[in-house]
């Protein structure tokens, strides 16, 4: 057990992995997004890898410990044209994106249950 904590210090060390990853948003993070111009201004002074996470509110059922934004039972179509909207946000922040000085490392999917897309 010893000899396991201090591969991975060393690995924190060395950043070969980040020494905590927290991705998930509470309900109090939500807001009506309107302003894309102080979106994309955001993102100019991001430099080097970044995490990208992408939320699916959909579960089977509420747990009672859950504090993110979640919907229950959805139909099949209110998820289908979920994911077709997140295609198209990705497709539309795409060009403001700046390649050149930014690389997504991982893409974490989560909040609900993205096991229930197809």
């Amino acid at each position: 057990m010893i000899q396991l904590r201090q591969k991975i210090r060393e690995s924190i060390t060395e950043n070969e992995m980040p020494s905590y990853i927290y991705t998930y948003p509470t309900k109090k993070s939500y807001r009506p997004f309107t302003d894309w111009k102080k979106a994309c201004e955001s993102w100019l002074n991001v430099v080097g890898p970044a995490a990208l996470y992408i939320h699916i509110p959909f579960c089977e059922m509420k747990c009672s410990f859950c504090d993110l934004f979640t919907a229950t039972k959805q139909p099949k179509d209110v998820i289908e044209r979920y994911v077709q909207a997140v295609i198209k946000e990705i497709e539309s922040m795409e060009k403001f994106l700046q390649k050149d000085r930014l690389k997504i490392q991982s893409v974490y999917f989560g909040g609900g249950t993205p096991s229930l897309l197809r």
